[in-house]
């Protein structure tokens, strides 16, 4: 059977970070669920304003009525779906969707217009352009003022399938009081327990099926909003219908997102009285505004020769196929059939338009496969970017465990030979740690080795006071912190990649680049700030200098006691060996602080190279998420391209035959 042939109807949708269930259904009779009339009737019985009668059928029919998403994966030309079929099987596509409701609305006595027209990405790129009118929303005159609204892009959107929510057992939440009362207690701690565990296991499991398809959840984003912002992504076929006083052009729709803003306040369009333009229009019968459609939308639009081929076959096949007749046998299609010639004319205008229509879309199914194959080329840079960047922590972590290792070690044999010298100068000097004054003269002598001294001393003061701060305000945090951002940025682009079958969006480029820019991060606190945190070895070199000094000055100073030129020696000796005592004890805390805080730091390492399983692993569900989507994005572009070359080269050849029949009732 030959039917009304429309073109493809595309669900296009912003994705939803939320994850509603499908609201229950209005519970209604079958036999009143499946009459127009009387579903009508039934939802608005009660409504007293023209506005409440619009918002119940409309509420009704985004919460009942699915996406049928079989038809993204079909090639076959979509068929006219009548308001009686989308009530029986509860699917459409867009179509069908503003079909019920105008039937609905008719039904209520408010006046209503089905509009075809184009759909745009919400992130444009330059070289888009609308060639066919792909989608259909609806007009509804409420109380004398005419609003836009689109059912299908407020009924849900298109992807992965939720899971079904996991709840507590009935057995849980049931109350039971025992005769002994700590049993009860026992019962209720062991169930708060139980929950705890279930709710930790519920966040951790992914709430989606790996099945995708069509999902419910059902809004008002779309529905009698604000005629410009609605034209930021519907562009009617016919320019009379974007409701304003002078309409913008295709090339204006078709501009970058962040000029829209100028293109509305200044479009290029021709002045438009549309309220008389669509009081005409409503007043045409529905054949007349066909043909009204087909020559005023490929006037609109020079690049969309579909609107005159499809509009001017179907016009033909209701007046003159018995088939098509029957499909439409609910639409009012009465109208007197032109002369043969007049038909033959129609015909090729089918023909014509039909061939330039195919070969429009053969070249622009060329160009979006070579932009496609860009965007892709794009998106496995940025996994390679990933890799890299995760490749590097993985080489610094490597580096960070050996300078740890060498430190333990080191540290041993510090702590050991501090230990040493410490035992050694307690023997030497039992008064060692009592504190002599340097009388000035002999200060001035020996301003230089003085000098020496203070400045080691301060050294090895300073790195200690300041390895202290950096440990007690550890980079940890800050770590771990970073890592729990790199993986919830690839999850959320995991989640927007399952979601978005449909394009290209600004989130997923974002999150991309925000994500490599985490990981990236990740390597700079390791080896800027956290490698700062390892004990240094340069207090003990330090150390070993102040020995040094004392050594180098022991013999000078009783050349300098000889010539009389200090006083003692022996005290000086005594002052700067118990300098270094002061710093050895110090050096010795420090060590058994950096032995543990450094064992500490492994032991966190560890526990980072887990956490970074994790991120290794939303790496990857990334990448099949890419994958995945990339081989839905070219299903959907062939299956497109193949849909609607089938559906041009089927009304040319019922063109070519409908042509010779009137050729032959000519003669």
């Amino acid at each position: 059977m030959k039917k009304l042939l429309i073109l493809f109807c595309l669900l296009t949708l912003v994705i939803h970070p939320t994850f509603s269930q499908r609201k229950k259904k209005n519970e209604i009779p079958k036999d009143i669920a499946q009459s127009v009339s009387l579903l009508t009737h039934y939802l608005t019985k009660t409504c007293e304003t023209e506005q409440a009668k619009v918002d119940t059928i409309y509420w009704w029919i985004t919460h009942n009525i699915a996406y049928n998403y079989k038809v993204l994966q079909s090639t076959k030309p979509l068929k006219f779906q009548s308001p009686t079929d989308v009530l029986k099987t509860k699917k459409a596509v867009c179509s069908g969707y503003v079909y019920l409701l105008q039937a609905m609305l008719s039904e209520a006595n408010i006046q209503s217009e089905y509009i075809e027209g184009y759909t745009r990405p919400f992130e444009m790129d330059t070289n888009y352009t609308v060639l066919d009118a792909d989608h259909a929303w609806i007009a509804i005159k409420i109380d004398d003022k005419w609003q836009l609204a689109d059912p299908t892009w407020d009924s849900g959107y298109l992807g992965r399938i939720p899971k079904k929510e996991k709840v507590y057992p009935k057995r849980w939440l049931k109350e039971k009081n025992f005769k002994w009362t700590k049993r009860t207690k026992l019962r209720n701690k062991r169930i708060a327990k139980k929950k705890v565990k279930f709710d930790k296991k519920k966040e951790k499991q992914d709430p989606f099926t790996n099945k995708f398809g069509f999902v419910f959840e059902p809004g008002k984003d779309w529905y009698l909003i604000d005629k410009d912002s609605f034209l930021v992504s519907h562009l009617p076929t016919l320019p009379q219908w974007q409701l304003k006083s002078k309409a913008i052009t295709v090339a204006q729709f078709c501009d970058k997102s962040e000029n829209l803003p100028e293109n509305f306040s200044h479009p290029k369009g021709d002045p438009i009285e549309y309220d008389i333009l669509n009081d005409e229009f409503i007043a045409k019968n529905l054949l007349d505004k066909w043909i009204y459609t087909a020559e005023k939308g490929h006037q609109y639009n020079e690049f969309n020769y579909g609107v005159k081929a499809i509009h001017y076959h179907n016009f033909i096949g209701v007046l003159t196929d018995e088939d098509f007749k029957k499909s439409m046998s609910h639409l009012p299609l009465e109208h007197s059939i032109p002369i043969y010639e007049t038909l033959i004319n129609m015909a090729d205008t089918v023909l014509e338009y039909g061939k330039a229509a195919i070969d429009t879309e053969k070249n622009s199914y060329k160009e979006n496969k070579k932009d496609m194959a860009v965007k892709f080329k794009a998106e496995e840079i940025a996994d390679k970017n990933n890799q890299k960047a995760l490749d590097k922590i993985d080489k610094n972590i490597l580096k960070f465990d050996g300078l740890i290792s060498k430190t333990l070690d080191r540290n041993e044999k510090e702590k050991e030979t501090v230990e040493t010298k410490i035992e050694d100068l307690n023997e030497k000097y039992p008064n060692i740690e009592l504190k002599l004054k340097i009388n000035e003269n002999d200060q001035e002598t020996l301003k230089e080795l003085f000098k020496s001294a203070d400045s080691l001393k301060l050294n090895i003061t300073n790195y200690l006071n300041d390895w202290k701060k950096k440990t007690d305000s550890t980079a940890l945090s800050r770590l771990f912190e970073e890592a729990s951002y790199s993986e919830y940025y690839l999850r959320l682009n995991e989640q927007y990649l399952s979601f978005n079958s449909m394009g290209f969006t600004k989130e997923i480029i974002a999150l991309d680049s925000t994500s490599n820019r985490s990981m990236n991060h990740l390597s700079e606190i390791l080896m800027d700030s956290l490698i700062t945190e390892i004990p240094s070895k340069n207090p003990f070199i330090d150390l070993k200098a102040f020995e040094q000094l004392i050594k180098k000055y022991k013999p000078i100073l009783k050349i300098l006691e000889g010539e009389k030129k200090i006083s003692n020696a022996a005290n000086i000796e005594f002052y700067l060996f118990s300098e270094y005592f002061d710093l050895l004890k110090k050096h010795y805390e420090y060590t058994l602080n950096s032995e543990s805080y450094t064992k500490f730091l492994s032991s966190n390492l560890n526990e980072f190279e887990a956490f970074l399983e994790s991120i290794y692993g939303a790496k990857e569900d990334v990448v099949k998420a890419k994958s995945k989507r990339r081989n839905q994005l070219n299903d959907e572009l062939d299956n497109g391209n193949k849909r609607n070359l089938n559906l041009y080269s089927e009304i040319m050849k019922n063109a070519k035959g409908w042509k010779t029949i009137f050729k032959a009732k000519m003669k």
